[in-house]
């Protein structure tokens, strides 16, 4: 229990150090919690448990990012590539419920 308390508490100063340091590169401002909201389905599509999964995760969803701008918003006027990645982590989680390199876990109660 010890390793996850530090695990934790390691992933919590990264990210406080990596806010802090782009509040003060980028400022802050309201917008700054759309970035959270672009990693929520990075993380979903690689998997909760998988690092290397969320690393791929993020550029697959980079690209499908740039496709999509690219391609639909000339056709639609734009805006698409801020929803697009939600699409796309819905159809993944269609297939595998999991993510694409997370571990299926079967618990019995």
């Amino acid at each position: 229990p010890s390793v996850f308390a530090l695990s934790w508490g390691i992933a919590g100063l990264t990210a406080t150090a990596g806010g802090v340091i782009w509040g003060y590169q980028n400022g802050v401002d309201t917008f700054l919690n759309l970035v959270g909201l672009k990693v929520f389905p990075v993380v979903i599509l690689g998997g909760l448990d998988s690092i290397g999964g969320a690393i791929l995760g993020g550029l697959i969803m980079g690209m499908v990012e740039s496709l999509a701008a690219g391609y639909f918003d000339p056709l639609v006027g734009g805006g698409t590539k801020e929803f697009v990645p939600y699409v796309f982590m819905i159809l993944v989680l269609f297939i595998r419920p999991y993510g694409m390199f997370g571990h299926e876990t079967i618990e019995r109660v």
